[in-house]
């Protein structure tokens, strides 16, 4: 869209504005309800209110306005965040740290930090597997803990489902702390889509186990 950014009548300049609104996630054509600018010796920002009709929220996204270019340049902008609207409580509460580096990483891709996703997304898988493992054996607990993720993944899952879930989960997300990707053919949503199957096979496991607990107590 085109806005203002100095009192002369032609003193317009286009702007790429965002097309999902920051509040509610839907597809939007933002309306711009206001332009405003600030100038001085060292800077000339640029802010635009915009509005969502969808849900009727307004927010305010600024941009540097650089004079030799002619151009704007993203200062401040308003990103719609996707977190998990809510974790299983079993995995919650089996790791508090996988589940809040998780919801971290989704964040930081919200934020446009999306170099960082899946490093995150690996440090999530680490601790959720550990801990998942932790529980299931207590006694070995220092031994899980000081070994690489791969050796832990072989040595005590033995699950084949989840360990070759869990396999490819590391593998992928391995790839996103490297700088040569192994797995050329995967990315970022492969990874998560490996990640969220091994949570929820995680989960389902748990259950298994509190369904044998409760039985071998009679």
């Amino acid at each position: 869209m085109k806005a203002k950014y100095g009192n002369w009548s032609n003193a317009e300049v286009n702007v790429t504005v965002t097309d999902i609104c920051p509040n509610c996630g839907r597809g939007i054509e933002p309306v711009l309800k206001d332009s405003s600018f600030y100038k001085d010796e060292n800077s000339h920002i640029l802010f635009l209110t915009l509005f969502c009709n969808s849900c009727k929220y307004a927010w305010v996204d600024s941009y540097d306005y650089i004079y030799d270019y002619g151009d704007v340049f993203p200062r401040n902008l308003h990103y719609y965040k996707e977190v998990p609207s809510k974790f299983p409580k079993e995995i919650s509460k089996l790791s508090p740290q996988g589940v809040k580096t998780y919801v971290q990483s989704l964040q930081a891709e919200a934020d446009g930090y999306d170099t960082l996703v899946g490093i995150g997304l690996r440090k999530s898988l680490e601790f959720i597997i550990k801990d998942f493992l932790i529980y299931k054996f207590p006694e070995k607990a220092d031994e899980i803990k000081a070994k690489l993720l791969g050796a832990v993944i072989k040595d005590y899952i033995d699950d084949q489902i989840l360990q070759k879930l869990a396999q490819a989960t590391s593998w992928i997300g391995n790839d996103e702390t490297h700088y040569v990707r192994k797995h050329t053919d995967k990315d970022l949503q492969d990874l998560k889509k490996f990640l969220n199957a091994t949570i929820r096979f995680i989960e389902y496991q748990l259950t298994i186990l509190d369904a044998q607990n409760l039985v071998d107590q009679i």
